[in-house]
């Protein structure tokens, strides 16, 4: 999951209050909900995803099915071909 509804004002908005990308992310709820424009939902979405350990293993797993469904394909082309 992404962060939907996160357009380029609001990370300006949020460096512009916190001058860094580390302090954007080591904030809280209630300091990001000082920033004009950030509701309530978009900032409880934008905190929780930077607490979420990072996973490897989405992306792994993302990258392995790109993989077999390229083979799918290809094999599928061969098999046209023939």
């Amino acid at each position: 999951p992404g962060l939907g509804g996160v357009n380029k004002t609001d990370v300006h908005t949020l460096l512009d209050q916190f001058g860094s990308v580390r302090d954007v992310v080591c904030s809280s709820v209630e300091e990001m909900s000082l920033c004009p424009g950030l509701g309530e939902k978009k900032v409880r979405r934008l905190w929780e995803a930077f607490r979420k350990p990072f996973s490897s293993l989405a992306s792994k797993k993302r990258k392995r099915d790109r993989v077999m469904e390229a083979m799918k394909r290809q094999k599928e082309q061969e098999e046209e071909a023939e």
